[in-house]
């Protein structure tokens, strides 16, 4: 829907006809999203979009359609709709309904995989420009991108620092279709189990978040064996804060927890997993993004 409303208003009349629904039950549908403000209605019973409906298009540089599709999903759903699990036991709602967990249930579920992957992969590349603006990699010789997709942020990072060369780490089945280059070197495997590259800089983009503190100690005190001392490491996801009112970590931490068992953690948080892993907090960095602050550490 949002793809098929333009720059100029439109009846929900027209906007069935453009997508086969039924007029009367998209109208009353896009109501429900204009209270929301996904969407405004306008006096003349016409719709506009909004910032948020905006974020929807699949041409919108902020690429929520993916993420909104994922949430979509059987798998997504199931795990959400089971809560009261996670709520009774302290583990993911996922385990009720898919025994191998969340990544074990996509490894089966090809198609759903790939929305997954979409999501991810549009999600990270949606804020690498805020990431590349608020931090100098000039300043490293070879960069780690450890479970870092297809390569979209060391792209945009060799991109700015032509004097940087990077390794790109993630499973053989998600790097497949990435080929190395004269600086981009490509590597395969699995951060529980695989020896990571050697690097002077190593970043972790949303991952830790995907995975409670014991496998979060796990994946760092695997970098830390690889990471000589004063190796920098970047952990860039959203920070969690005690401020109150509503923020978007608040709704992350809720949906990893169901789906993971992972969590959304605040710069203590971190440093204290750091500090048990072998590094020491240097500072957080915040970028244009709301979801992508920049918590830098150092290995001792």
């Amino acid at each position: 829907m949002p793809d098929a409303l333009g720059e100029e208003p439109q009846s929900a009349a027209a906007l069935a006809a453009a997508t086969g629904c039924d007029a009367d039950a998209l109208d009353r549908f896009l109501r429900v999203l204009a209270a929301c403000d996904i969407f405004e209605r306008r006096t003349d019973n016409s719709y506009r979009h909004t910032p948020i409906s905006r974020c929807l298009r699949r041409d919108s540089p902020f690429a929520a359609a993916p993420s909104a599709l994922l949430q979509g999903t059987l798998i997504f759903q199931a795990a959400l709709a089971n809560l009261e699990h996670t709520l009774r036991t302290g583990l993911p709602a996922i385990d009720s309904v898919a025994p191998n967990g969340f990544f074990g249930y996509l490894r089966a579920h090809p198609d759903e995989a790939r929305v997954f992957d979409a999501a991810m992969t549009s999600l990270r590349a949606a804020h690498d420009d805020s990431i590349t603006s608020a931090y100098d990699f000039s300043a490293s010789s070879v960069i780690a991108d450890i479970g870092g997709g297809q390569g979209a942020l060391l792209g945009a990072i060799l991109e700015r620092a032509p004097n940087v060369r990077a390794v790109l780490f993630d499973l053989p089945e998600v790097v497949a279709g990435t080929a190395s280059t004269d600086r981009l070197r490509v590597q395969a495997g699995d951060f529980f189990r695989d020896p990571l590259p050697a690097a002077d800089l190593y970043i972790l983009k949303l991952i830790l978040h995907d995975w409670p503190d014991a496998d979060a100690l796990k994946i760092l005190s695997a970098i830390r064996r690889s990471a000589q001392p004063g190796v920098k490491l970047l952990v860039i996801e959203a920070l969690m804060t005690e401020k109150p009112g509503f923020r978007p970590t608040h709704s992350m931490d809720l949906t990893v927890l169901a789906l993971t068992g992972g969590r959304e953690r605040s710069e203590r948080q971190l440093g204290e997993l750091f500090a048990a892993t072998g590094f020491r907090l240097i500072r957080s960095i915040p970028t244009q993004s709301p979801v992508a602050t920049i918590v830098e550490a150092e290995a001792v």
